[in-house]
C-alpha cells in the first residue's frame, strides 16, 4: 500500500514534467509570434518615416526654390535610409540581448 508522501511525490513529479512540456509549446508559439511581430514592425518603421518626413516637412528636407518651400526627395529618402537603420539596428541589438 502506498502512503500519502508518495503518491504526493508522484503528483509532483507529474507536474513538473506537465508543466515543462507545456513551457516548451508556450515558447515555441510565443517566439513566432514575436518574431512575426518584429518583422511587422521592421516594414513600418521606413513607412511611417517617410511619411511623418513628407508631411510635416521639417527644414532639413525643404529647400527654398523662387521663395516656395520646396521638398528635396534625395533628402527625404536620405534621412529615411539612416532612420530605419538606426531603428533596425535596434531592434537587432534588442534580440540579440533577448528582448524579444
Amino acid at each position: 500500500m502506498t502512503t500519502l508522501e508518495d503518491r504526493l511525490n508522484d503528483l509532483e513529479e507529474a507536474l513538473s514534467i506537465a508543466d515543462t512540456e507545456l513551457k516548451i509549446e508556450d515558447d515555441s508559439t510565443t517566439n513566432s509570434t514575436i518574431y512575426s511581430y518584429i518583422n511587422i514592425i521592421r516594414v513600418l518603421i521606413p513607412l511611417l518615416t517617410i511619411t511623418l518626413l513628407y508631411f510635416y516637412k521639417p527644414k532639413f528636407i525643404t529647400k527654398t526654390v523662387k521663395g516656395k518651400k520646396v521638398i528635396s526627395y534625395k533628402m527625404l529618402l536620405l534621412y529615411t535610409f539612416l532612420t530605419s537603420l538606426m531603428g533596425w539596428f535596434i531592434i537587432y541589438g534588442l534580440q540579440m540581448y533577448n528582448y524579444f
